[in-house]
């Protein structure tokens, strides 16, 4: 058999599982094998989990013709094998025989279709292979708690200096301080844990192996010039127009910035990934105190501020202050609104006359968040 047009999802999992594709969710059944004719030249995200409480994991891919994906669920090992794990030999042996099983894409669609799943080409536009492929590795199966690169290398740090501590404890224990006794032979340490003894942190044996999100390192605190001082630091740390042209879109583009901020939304969305969460805050931190850049680039604003209005239009309501914490965004885009508002701020005085789709497309994002219940606040002096 020849390979299927447009993109097969051989999925093996138990039934009962809540499976999902983009913003469709449904109940997997005991003849349930996939799903079939997911559409090329879109990025989807294929996401699963036991119910509604537990932890979700997904798989974020952009849709190709004739390609197959396989997904099995290994019991023992309690995790998802994929193409890069599963004999895809052996894999795609058996497709001819689920094809028959497997759920159309279209049906899917139709069967299970909300407004919120309506919007889902708009929020993943920006969304390209480039763009996943530099945050996530091929094949490679996201879940609720993955860390970003950043999280992960302060985490091993921390690790490092507690594994380094413990190892000046263990060396007292089996030589003896200045003023303690001596240990007894067979004694040196029979007090020592074994995870001490063997140097390894409980809970974090397989560290190195867990996959991490490889977003772009953000800091939203900080943007101002390497070894910049005085004025020029201050003037940076108010406008983060030289960050954004010479660290984020040093090799990178306006499309895949927004992109990115897609994505860290679609991840948090649908995953309640944490880490994607920080990630979509402080995009949102360093574009709102963007003052020469708004004036110079209406483009990127504009189409910033409709991609908010569409991702605050479907996040449930108990993600605004908990997972997505938008109230603390209300001073940085009252900052923003200021700034295209009230002219340039700060030490820079300047007229620039201000694009009015770029006054349109902030008043529909601040009437969006008004209709949230949200009011914007004035920056602090």
């Amino acid at each position: 058999m020849s390979r299927p047009p447009k993109t097969t999802i051989a999925l093996d999992v138990p039934p009962g599982w809540l499976v999902g594709i983009d913003l469709y969710y449904f109940t997997s059944t005991p003849a349930f094998k996939g799903i079939k004719g997911v559409p090329p030249g879109q990025t989807h995200i294929l996401h699963w989990g036991q119910d509604e409480t537990s932890v979700r994991n997904g798989v974020v891919f952009e849709a190709k013709d004739g390609e197959v994906l396989i997904f099995k669920w290994d019991a023992k090992k309690e995790e998802m094998l994929t193409n890069q794990t599963v004999d895809i030999a052996e894999a795609l042996s058996i497709v001819p025989e689920q094809y028959a099983y497997m759920l159309p894409f279209d049906s899917i669609s139709e069967e299970h279709q909300t407004p919120e799943s309506q919007a889902f080409p708009k929020l993943v536009s920006h969304v390209t292979q480039k763009v996943v492929s530099s945050v996530i590795a091929p094949d490679v199966v996201v879940s609720s708690t993955t860390a970003t690169v950043q999280e992960a290398s302060v985490l091993k740090g921390a690790l490092q200096k507690s594994r380094e501590q413990r190892d000046e404890r263990n060396a007292e224990k089996r030589h003896g301080s200045p003023t303690a006794e001596p240990a007894k032979s067979g004694d040196a340490s029979h007090d020592i844990p074994a995870d001490e003894m063997n140097n390894v942190t409980p809970g974090f044996e397989n560290l190195d192996k867990e996959p991490t999100l490889s977003f772009p390192t953000l800091t939203p605190d900080q943007t101002w010039k390497p070894e910049s001082t005085g004025r020029e630091r201050t003037l940076d740390s108010l406008d983060s127009t030289w960050y954004v042209e010479n660290v984020l879109l040093k090799n990178s583009s306006s499309e895949d910035l927004l992109g990115y901020f897609q994505l860290s939304f679609l991840l948090c969305l649908v995953l309640s990934n944490y880490s994607s969460s920080i990630t979509w805050r402080d995009y949102i931190k360093i574009l709102s105190k963007g003052e020469q850049l708004s004036a110079k680039n209406p483009d990127l604003y504009v189409q910033f501020f409709d991609t908010l209005v569409r991702q605050l239009t479907v996040a449930p309501a108990e993600y605004l202050d908990g997972l997505l914490e938008l109230s603390a965004l209300m001073e940085p885009l009252g900052n923003l609104k200021e700034i295209i508002f009230e002219g340039q701020r700060g030490f820079n005085h300047e007229e620039v006359a201000v694009s009015p789709k770029l006054k349109r497309g902030f008043e529909s994002l601040e009437s969006k968040l008004e209709e949230m219940g949200y009011k914007l606040e004035k920056p602090e002096e």
